[in-house]
């Protein structure tokens, strides 16, 4: 715990400890390149959202996700899942797909390190899978890029979709919907 709090305070105080953590952090946890982005970026990110309160159960579940491999909901225990959910263990969502009833866009960054392509690659199957109209959309970016909206192809495609001006057929977007 001391080793712990001794390293927050470096970084916190120290702007070459903490880019040093925030360069291994771009590269090899969330991805893309640290010169696609200002690295004090990615310390305001950690640390504003480390001191804005974010549920320690959130943090607990993306564990849970990692570890067991399958995107599901917090498991609380067997009796409290039962209580929340009707059933004794967390509720995996892409077993319940088929009763999504809007359109799913997805965006995937190719150099996400974080949430690999692979993984939303996964999502659109299983969508299309159970008939459901999804599109995806790849970037080169990593993770940062994306969730900050740095990548401006990213950002024009989410514009498009929001604005009501999206095409499946137009260029920038290569998957049209299945069937067309």
């Amino acid at each position: 715990k001391v080793l712990l709090a001794k390293l927050f305070r470096d970084v916190h105080g120290h702007p070459s400890c903490r880019a040093l953590l925030c360069t291994i952090l771009s590269r090899h946890l969330i991805g893309g390149h640290p010169r696609d982005f200002p690295l004090h970026y990615i310390h305001s990110l950690w640390f504003n959202t480390m001191h804005a309160g974010i549920p320690i159960n959130l943090h607990k579940q993306y564990w849970m996700i990692y570890q067991r491999g399958q995107f599901e909901s917090f498991d609380y225990g067997a009796a409290e899942n039962r209580r929340r959910y009707g059933q004794p263990g967390p509720i995996a969502y892409m077993q319940h797909y088929d009763k999504i009833d809007c359109t799913i866009h997805l965006v995937a960054g190719l150099k996400d390190s974080l949430i690999p392509p692979i993984n939303v690659l996964k999502h659109y199957d299983v969508l299309k899978k159970h008939g459901k109209e999804a599109f995806i959309k790849t970037v080169d970016g990593g993770h940062a890029e994306l969730t900050m909206a740095m990548a401006e192809d990213c950002l024009e495609y989410i514009m498009d979709v929001v604005g009501g001006t999206f095409s499946p057929y137009a260029s920038g977007h290569p998957m049209p919907p299945t069937g067309a």
